[in-house]
């Protein structure tokens, strides 16, 4: 006699959601994990403003270096966020996000206040995602809720929303945010990169500096661009209002940083120095003296590997003692670069 049903059994040691959000302990993880989505600014083959322009050249084939020398297609794009391409995948994050906030009521052991400050996070990092693919393509699709997998074909093939009401809904996300973020980190040893209430507030401020911008706020050369039904996905009327959000923004931005202790980074010595070296050391010390007062918002676990070996001055086998393979130079400019230019005299 034969069977006419498949076993509903789950095998051993495979995670579900209802195991994820048991304890603390799996919730905590999978919370981390919304942070892992977050761009590698400091990779040079990720962040396309490091290698992506035509000041720096190499015989790598970066996507950076690709799109500088006209490599872009629609077919095959560079630094696209989706499909088996996929760098970042601020879609699944998205994904990811709604399902820990539909969810995160499910722990047991952990005090409200807890949890009211991790959706307060990843609330941001919702908002943050969103911002992100609006930069990188304009009008998108508002995720605020996922859609499920069993659903038909014609359910998933959303349309994109206007910018305008992408940028509406960011802002209305950080501020529910703002709320109920930390203004400070206080436990630097394990949370330092989180979100405060001074980095939500920086991001409203920029979402609304966008928003302003000639770009998207009544940018006729979109005027070709609709939707379905004819709707222009950027703004035709020209906004001056915005450019007062945006300054209110960040004003509300400035005000929260400094409340925090943010202030600009100031370099401080014993000796007597000139106000050129202390202006030098200024803007020397605010990006090499770590987590600084300058710093708003922080990666906490950057990849600088690559920059740091395309920036170190290239040294001779025989002089280094070791083979300087791995140390590429790209940024380090030899002398002999300097000197293939004419003075003023015409000499070299």
């Amino acid at each position: 006699m034969s069977c006419d049903s498949y076993i509903d059994i789950v095998p051993d040691n495979v995670a579900t959601f209802d195991l994820v959000f048991n304890n603390r302990a799996n919730a905590k993880k999978f919370f981390y994990t919304l942070y892992g989505y977050l761009p590698h600014f400091s990779d040079v083959n990720s962040n396309i403003g490091l290698v992506g322009g035509d000041e720096v050249w190499t015989h790598q084939t970066w996507d950076g270096m690709r799109l500088s020398i006209g490599e872009q297609s629609k077919a095959n794009p560079i630094y696209n966020l989706w499909g088996n391409g996929g760098r970042l995948e601020p879609h699944v994050a998205l994904r990811d996000c709604n399902i820990f906030l539909n969810r995160i009521s499910d722990v047991r052991d952990m005090t409200e206040d807890e949890k009211t400050r991790w959706i307060a996070e990843v609330k941001f990092l919702k908002a943050y995602y969103h911002f992100y693919l609006l930069k990188m393509y304009g009008p998108i699709p508002i995720i605020d809720e996922n859609i499920e997998v069993s659903e038909d074909v014609i359910s998933v093939r959303i349309e994109r929303d206007g910018v305008d009401d992408v940028v509406d809904y960011i802002v209305s996300v950080l501020d529910e945010a703002i709320e109920n973020l930390p203004p400070r980190i206080t436990l630097e040893g394990e949370e330092l990169g989180r979100a405060t209430k001074p980095i939500a507030a920086m991001l409203k401020a920029k979402v609304l500096a966008f928003s302003a911008s000639p770009l998207v706020n009544g940018n006729s050369v979109y005027s070709s661009w609709t939707n379905n039904a004819g709707t222009p996905y950027i703004n035709q009327t020209y906004d001056a209002n915005k450019w007062t959000l945006a300054a209110d923004a960040c004003r509300e931005a400035i005000d929260l940083a400094h409340e925090a202790g943010n202030n600009l980074y100031k370099f401080s010595t014993a000796y007597n120095l000139s106000e050129e070296t202390i202006t030098k050391m200024n803007l020397r010390g605010a990006i090499t003296d770590r987590w600084n007062n300058e710093i708003i918002w922080g990666q906490a676990n950057p990849t600088t590997n690559t920059i740091q070996n395309n920036s170190f001055a290239r040294i001779d086998d025989e002089f280094s003692g070791s083979s300087s393979g791995q140390v590429n130079s790209y940024y380090s400019i030899p002398l002999h670069m300097a000197e293939i230019f004419y003075s003023k005299n015409g000499v070299l």
